[in-house]
């Protein structure tokens, strides 16, 4: 069960534009095995509560874009629902707030960005971190928080965008520096260009870095059945891609080839070869080079027609990865070992009758890697499905009807845990004027 809500405002002068938003979700679900194969009754209650406030002032040539904002979840995980005498309770509570300086200046010679980013995170928890100086009490819980940590991130960027009539040019630096793993300022570049050859024609070339600091969970989570390690390096990424863009009124189609090289890549992995009670064990990988190709024809009938038609689209897509490090026979890999080596998607969506609109979708996926199955790893095996979804679209409010796996397919997508057969749901949403 979900219950959310949000409020959004806005108030406009000479000087500049302010907005701002607030909102809460509330949310229960079970969990089924998805963290743990030791108990098909997990489930888990998340609220979470968001806002932001942002400024921007007027002018031709130079702007400022400050914005603050504050998160915070509270998350309870059951490993057996109601039963805290069987197996207790976690309890977890972060906050994370920022402020952002952005500024742009616009000129004849294009448009150049800077600024810089404070964001802090912190954890309170029963599972996650280092011990606090003292306890603290779970609000609405028979339990306290013994553990929390704390980090602080600090970034600059400056970035400058060329717009010509046929080519684009985009170039910038982000400077980092995390108190998660005491570094130094790292930099990462990154450079995106684009040449429109032809009428409907375009070529893109991209060089990017990223960097990504491991979560509270791959640090400290060391329980059930699992066995963190707090001194996981950051993950590293350098992505190389090229492609060419077909793009025309209700017409539009990509192709494209990339390589991504990947250091200190954060995992997860079992080795079965150690018994039945072998843990999950977070790790980093030292190198991982990925090569992939994509291809996709999104076609609007309308568009081309310049009116509605029973089939009003048609979207195809395919992609192809290949990695350089394969798995070994007892290792079983959450994340960055197990990967979608083919994907074909194919949806076409239907105008059934005045506002009644249909979506049918098919799907074939040929995952890599392996998933534990009594004392030996089984390769995945590929397998297709077909959706449907009924929605009767008002502009005010909305009812759909949808059927997911309708072949009733029996698969395993992730893990050793198999997926539903058929699964119908139907919901409602409407939307407040104020």
């Amino acid at each position: 069960m979900e219950i959310s809500g949000e409020y959004r405002g806005d108030d406009s002068s000479y000087a500049g534009i302010l907005r701002w938003h607030a909102g809460f979700t509330n949310k229960d679900y079970g969990a089924n095995t998805f963290y743990s194969t030791l108990s098909d009754e997990q489930f888990e209650h998340v609220r979470k509560y968001y806002t932001a406030v942002q400024a921007e002032t007027k002018g031709d040539v130079y702007h400022f874009k400050p914005s603050v904002y504050w998160n915070r979840s509270d998350d309870r995980f059951e490993f057996y629902r109601g039963m805290p005498e069987k197996s207790p309770f976690n309890y977890h509570q972060t906050d994370v707030y920022g402020v952002n300086l952005n500024n742009y200046i616009q000129t004849y010679l294009g448009k150049t960005a800077f600024g810089a980013e404070f964001r802090n995170e912190g954890v309170r928890s029963t599972s996650l971190g280092e011990p606090l100086n003292s306890p603290v009490k779970v609000p609405g819980a028979d339990a306290d928080f013994t553990l929390g940590l704390n980090r602080t991130n600090l970034s600059f960027h400056l970035e400058h965008n060329i717009v010509l009539r046929r080519f684009t040019l985009s170039a910038g630096v982000i400077a980092v520096k995390n108190t998660g793993n005491e570094m130094n300022f790292r930099f990462y570049p990154g450079v995106d260009a684009s040449y429109q050859f032809a009428r409907d024609w375009k070529v893109y070339a991209s060089y990017n870095t990223s960097l990504r600091m491991p979560t509270f969970t791959e640090l400290y989570y060391s329980v059930g059945g699992h066995k963190a390690d707090k001194y996981l390096k950051p993950e590293e990424m350098q992505a190389v891609e090229v492609g060419v863009k077909y793009l025309r009124p209700g017409i539009r189609g990509t192709m494209s080839l990339y390589r991504y090289h990947g250091t200190d890549m954060i995992d997860w992995i079992k080795d079965i070869s150690q018994g039945d009670d072998a843990p999950w064990q977070s790790v980093n990988h030292a190198v991982i080079n990925t090569m992939g190709a994509e291809a996709s024809v999104f076609v609007d009938i309308r568009e081309l027609m310049q009116r509605d038609a029973f089939v009003r689209s048609v979207n195809v897509s395919y992609s192809y990865i290949d990695q350089d490090k394969e798995t070994t026979p007892n290792l079983q890999s959450k994340y960055a070992l197990e990967y979608l080596r083919h994907k074909f998607v194919a949806q076409a969506n239907f105008r059934i009758w005045k506002l009644l609109e249909m979506n049918v979708s098919y799907r074939w996926q040929d995952r890599m890697g392996n998933y534990q199955k009594g004392n030996s790893m089984v390769p995945y095996e590929p397998y297709s499905l077909v959706d449907a979804r009924f929605t009767w679209n008002a502009p005010q409010y909305k009812i759909y009807l949808e059927g997911n796996n309708l072949l009733n397919k029996t698969y395993y997508d992730h893990g050793n845990i198999p997926q539903p057969g058929i699964w119908v749901r139907a919901g409602a949403s409407y939307r407040f004027k104020f």
